[in-house]
């Protein structure tokens, strides 16, 4: 049954302005229209009935009103008038929905009157829902957009829509009428072109007309003047009786008039009373008028106070952006800044700076990520080339180094003052807050307490930790005078020594803060050192007894001026000659009795010392050498030879370049295993005091000073004339090191196990399993002839060995006893085996051999042998990922135009050979993706060098230059692809020498990152999840790429390697030395930006820049 509808439309608007008019000449527009007559007829349809349009805003509630639900019910269209107000009315979008519930989306028709259909169109306009089979069979809704057919009314104004809307009226009344757009729009002309024709010929009938009847007016005014004359004689006789009945009425009329007098009375009453109603109906209609202008105003202010809020949400959004903007670029200027001060060699404050340039709380980031900086944090953790922080001093003479016990704070002398600085972070220690100038400073050994003096030769004594003054001791009988004071602790800490230029000597105990001895002379005092019992205090020319504090006789006639070394026991010490003297003595402390000479230097000494054992001792030279000697003995055991040609500018004002390398300093580490010496040619160098190699070195642009060990021996602190002290870190970040002498020879990334030989043994019998996390050595293989490969299956559970040429060996990782597959009777029958491997699941094997015969290997069944012959000799086998396909490859180590390479593809089930393709060039290697549907092959050919999906026969990647030498490295999952092309000779490349890498998206071709390096690739390493990339140089540096955005994240100073690999979880690198002597590196890497950055806080304690830092680089 049809239903019958009271409205033909229902028009839906935002009550907005401009929505409000549209809807309102729509409206008149609608109602007013005449259908034209063959469209009436056609359809049965005479005219547009009633239009539904509500007149008022609805009130504030969550449901619409009744009369509009009914409206809705009762309507046959819905016209909905669309702007970028519509979209954001909750009554417009619920009567959309309400509507298509009821009678179906085909029956609503919108009308846009501004902004962009995207921006007016609501949300259920836009997109309608729609039934999707899924593969299984099954149905899913989903939404699918489109773009309704809608009436344009848009203009520049009023008048313009308004014109448009004439037009447009009849978009929306075609599908009302059951017509088309075109057919309406033809029928409303022809009505118009009738109406224009019509009223013509209506104009020229009523012309005609006015004319004739013009004439027969004429006549009929004639006859009526004759008619006229007669009435006028019976007119008068009537008069007259009229006059008699007048006189009868006027006596009537005076009756009347006193009745009319009272009626009066009350028409005026109800009058008045009719007046106050009409004023107070006005006044009402008036409030009224004022309320719906209140509400309009209100409405008004609403839609203000909305737009200023947008306004104030979007120029709050602008002030946040511009000031992520101000903060990223502060981020990335510290970023460089802190690259700056990584290659200047102060990577402490390097990583302060690139901690200040990322975020303190990454959930609630007070500032932008910006990669750069975590970029610089690494760079600064890794670049071993540097030292770790430049502490900058106003001396060129810093004469005077020493570290806490704790080796956390060191402290820095020259002659006219000192420092104390936090070793962790290269920051000075504000300790001394009075306004005097420190002159020295001790720590306690318990490293609890420091002890001052300063300028006006006052001590001090303070809490390390806290930096609050414990007691203050003021001589008052001491004559004031601008001195230069040093200080001294006891080995008990329960006194100090001060002493310097013009002050005496004096002991002060610290418990009572009493002086307990004085000794004043001619000159400055500077004693050697405390014996290691406290019970001797030893000074040039003299040796005190600090219990009585008498000299003792004999036992300083050797201390002269040029100074002398307590050994560690206290029972010896050793002198250097003056002037050209190149000779050191060894001397009983006690009795002054030479003990040994120490003797062969070719120039005259500089400095001498004994190791922390006391067995050994150590001299400087002018002859560029640092001697170690036996004690007992007095042989020389190692000679340290400085052999360096350049020498630093040094100002004059410090002095000349010296002609000739000198060894000033020399200091053993506190386990003297290693020993620092430092030259005037700006070379510090470490070495191994028991081989005499060297295990670093430093280098300045100025001449040494001094160089010293931490008390853990882990840092090297050196002092130069150029105003700076370095901290040099001899741990690298992260790195240890084990199983040395050995070399890699399959490495499993899932399970982190690799395979290792002894590299120094010729036999290679051994093969030594070992986890690389942990150095752990898990199992021996033990074989009885050379092992020439072994590898992992993909999983690392099982371990294939080939003994000799003769025996392939399969291991569990948990079982030491192999299955041998293949044994010196199969090789008589089948020759000698070339190349072995696994398939990926690991439950085959395929073996070539040198008579060309491949055999497939079943290891659950040992006796399932499948066979096939090549046709050629090859040298290489590898299965597909999904092991269905066996490739084998003939790849000749050199090319030539007359030979060429090949690979030919076997079927594993019926060992039928699929293809064969030549493959112009050599150094051929290939890669699967992981599906196995595309294989990637690389070759080097004569002009250049090229990667092609084999199997598509599609070209991926070429690169030409003649004079390249090209190799190429796959990622896991053979979606990468690293090339490295080497130009010895310079010809079309920037420079000679230049070596180049191209890192590919094998998916799509395009290069993702392209380097250059300084020397030449020894290996590349993909992380597992494909993130970074590992490159490793002849020039000893591992470069660490992130492959997400091209840039150099981290660099390792590495020596020399021969193979680089990730671990699973991407968090250490794994090294093989080229030589094999130093075995595996393991160092540690961060490939989370919150771990990296813990790391680094932990690392450096107070990270903050301070205020001095601040302003120094513009951030203040």
């Amino acid at each position: 049954m049809t239903q019958e509808y009271i409205y033909d439309a229902f028009i839906s608007y935002r009550h907005t302005d401009l929505d409000i008019e549209v809807a309102k000449k729509l409206h008149r527009l609608l109602e007013n229209y005449r259908i034209p007559r063959s469209i009436a007829k056609q359809t049965g349809v005479k005219r547009i009935k009633r239009v539904f349009r509500d007149q008022e805003e609805l009130p504030v509630s969550s449901d619409l009103s009744e009369n509009i639900q009914l409206a809705l019910k009762n309507s046959k269209y819905l016209i909905v008038v669309c702007s970028p107000n519509t979209p954001k009315s909750k009554w417009c979008c619920q009567e959309i929905e309400t509507f298509k519930m009821l009678h179906g989306k085909e029956r609503i028709l919108p009308i846009l009157i501004d902004g962009e259909p995207a921006d007016s169109f609501p949300h259920s306009l836009r997109f309608h829902k729609v039934l999707v089979e899924k593969p299984d069979g099954s149905y899913s809704e989903m939404e699918k957009e489109i773009e309704p057919l809608a009436a344009d009314v848009r203009g520049k104004n009023l008048n313009e829509m308004w014109k448009k809307l004439k037009v447009e009226k009849l978009r929306i009344l075609a599908p009302m009428l059951g017509v088309t757009f075109d057919e309406l729009k033809q029928r409303h002309r022809e009505q118009f072109v009738k109406k224009v024709v019509g009223i013509s010929l209506a104009s020229s009938l009523i012309f005609a007309v006015f004319g004739g009847f013009s004439l027969f007016q004429s006549n009929v005014i004639a006859a009526q003047s004759l008619q006229l004359q007669k009435s006028n004689e019976e007119i008068e006789e009537k008069n007259q009786q009229l006059q008699n009945r007048n006189e009868e009425i006027s006596r009537k009329n005076t009756q009347l008039e006193n009745i009319n007098q009272k009626l009066m009375a009350q028409i005026e009453e109800t009058y008045r009373q009719q007046k106050l109603a009409e004023t107070n109906e006005k006044e009402a209609i008036k409030q009224k008028n004022e309320a719906e202008k209140q509400t309009v105003i209100a409405r008004k202010n609403e839609l203000l106070a909305r737009q200023n809020a947008d306004l104030a949400n979007e120029q709050t959004k602008i002030a946040n952006q511009q000031k992520d903007n101000a903060l990223k670029n502060q981020s990335l200027f510290l970023a460089d800044l802190s690259r700056q001060e990584t290659d200047k060699g102060n990577r402490t404050l390097a990583m302060r700076l690139a901690l200040s340039a990322l975020p303190k709380n990454t959930e609630k980031p007070e500032r932008p990520y910006v990669e750069e900086a975590e970029n610089a944090l690494n760079y600064a953790i890794y670049d071993m080339n540097t030292s770790m922080s430049v502490l900058e001093h106003d001396s060129p003479f810093i004469d005077s180094l020493v570290f806490s016990p704790d080796g956390t704070k060191l402290k820095t002398k020259w002659n006219y003052g000192c420092k104390i600085w936090d070793v962790r972070n290269g920051k000075e220690i504000d300790l001394f807050r009075d306004n005097l100038k420190v002159m020295d400073a001790a720590f306690s050994p318990d490293g609890k307490k420091i002890a001052t003096i300063s300028d006006d030769l006052n001590l001090k004594l303070w809490d390390a930790q806290s930096g609050q003054v414990i007691a203050t001791v003021n001589d008052k009988n001491r004559e004031k005078k601008d001195g230069r004071g040093n200080i001294l602790f006891s080995p008990d800490g329960s006194k100090v020594c001060t002493y310097g230029i013009n002050m005496p000597l004096e002991i002060w105990d610290l418990a009572t803060l009493d002086k307990v001895f004085s000794f004043q002379t001619e000159g400055p005092i500077q004693p050697f050192a405390f014996s290691p019992d406290g019970s001797k205090l030893i000074m040039p020319n003299q040796i005190l007894d600090t219990v009585n504090w008498n000299p003792i006789n004999k036992a300083s006639r050797h201390l002269d001026s040029q100074g002398g070394f307590l050994s560690p026991d206290g029972n010896r010490y050793i002198t250097i000659s003056g002037g050209n003297g190149n000779v050191a003595k060894i001397y009983d402390l006690i009795s002054g009795n030479e003990l040994k000479t120490l003797e062969g230097n070719d120039a005259a000494l500089l400095y001498a010392t004994f190791s922390p054992d006391g067995k050994k001792a150590i001299t400087t030279s002018r002859d560029a050498t640092a001697r170690i000697w036996d004690v007992d003995t007095g042989k020389e055991l190692l000679v340290l030879k400085h052999d360096e040609k350049t020498y630093p500018t040094i100002p004059e004002y410090v002095g000349s370049t010296a002609d000739v390398a000198e060894v000033r300093w020399a200091d053993f580490s506190p386990d003297g295993k290693l020993v620092v010496t430092a030259s005037n040619t700006g070379i510090a160098k470490v070495w191994n005091s028991l081989t005499g190699d060297i295990i670093a070195t430093l280098k300045y642009n100025s001449f040494v000073n001094k160089a010293i060990f931490s008390p853990d021996g882990r840092k090297v602190v050196i002092s130069s004339r150029d105003r700076n002290v370095r901290i040099w870190d001899l741990d690298k970040e992260g790195y240890t090191n084990h199983s040395n002498n050995m070399s890699i020879l399959d490495y499993n990334v899932y399970t982190n196990i690799c395979l290792l030989n002894e590299s120094r043994n010729l036999d290679h019998t051994d093969i030594r399993m070992v986890d690389l996390l942990t150095g752990e050595e898990l199992s021996v293989l033990k074989h009885k002839k050379n092992v020439e490969k072994a590898r992992f299956n993909s999983d690392g559970s099982k371990v294939l060995t080939l003994e000799g040429e003769t025996t392939v060996h399969v291991w569990g990782v948990k079982n030491k006893n192999p299955i041998t597959i293949f044994n010196n009777d199969v090789e008589e029958i089948y020759g000698k085996v070339i190349d072995a491997t696994f398939d990926h699941i690991g439950d085959k094997i395929a073996v070539l051999t040198n008579k060309n015969i491949v055999l497939i290997f079943n290891l659950e069944n040992n006796e399932d042998i499948k066979s096939f012959t090549l046709d050629n000799s090859y040298h290489r086998l590898q299965f597909s990922p999904n092991d269905n396909l066996l490739v084998i490859i003939n790849n000749p180590v050199y090319w030539n135009e007359n030979r060429m390479s090949n690979i030919t593809l076997w079927s594993v089930d019926n060992q039928k050979k699929i293809g064969e393709y030549p493959i112009p060039g050599n150094n051929i290697k290939i890669a699967f993706n992981k599906s196995g549907e595309k294989l990637f092959v690389s070759s080097y050919v004569n002009n250049g060098f090229q990667i092609f999906d084999l199997l598509n026969g599609k070209s991926i990647v070429q690169l030409h230059n003649e004079t390249s030498n090209w190799d190429t490295y796959f990622n896991f999952d053979g979606s990468m692809a690293l090339i490295v092309a080497s130009n010895q000779e310079g010809a079309g490349a920037e420079s000679a020498g230049e070596f180049i890498t191209y890192l590919y998206d094998l998916n799509n071709g395009n290069e993702i990152l392209k380097t250059k390096l300084q020397d030449d690739v020894n290996d590349v390493a993909f992380s597992l999840d494909g993130r970074f990339m590992a490159i490793n140089s002849l020039d000893h540096n591992l470069e660490i790429w992130s492959v997400e955005n091209g840039n150099e994240i981290a660099r390792f100073d590495c020596n020399s390697v021969n193979n680089v690999f990730f671990s699973q979880d991407g968090k250490k690198i794994f090294l093989t030395d080229k030589f094999v002597e130093s075995g595996v590196q393991v160092w540690s890497f961060f490939n989370e930006t919150e771990k990296l950055v813990e790391y680094v806080r932990n690392k450096l304690g107070d990270y903050e820049l301070t205020s001095e830092e601040r302003r120094k680089f513009f951030l203040e």
